[in-house]
């Protein structure tokens, strides 16, 4: 992921509030993911409920959890 964002970075040179792609296109994206490697789907919303339950199994207390979540909902 690391280098797929770097690359588009360097060809697109976005702004840095610019998103890396409309929900749609990561959703399709996604999809085709999982289909190529045989895998079950996953959705935007699966990876979101992994992050914050990583999070805490890490040891990051919630309230810092739900102002992640917060603040990556006010990007989009």
């Amino acid at each position: 992921m690391r280098e797929l964002l770097e690359r588009l970075q360097r060809e697109q040179k976005p702004e840095p509030t610019a998103r890396v792609c409309v929900l749609g296109e990561c959703e399709k994206s996604l999809t085709r993911a999982c289909r190529i490697v045989e895998a079950p789907r996953i959705t935007h919303h699966d990876l979101r409920h992994l992050f914050a339950t990583r999070c805490i199994e890490a040891g990051v207390d919630i309230p810092t959890v739900s102002r992640w979540l917060a603040t990556l909902t006010a990007v989009r």
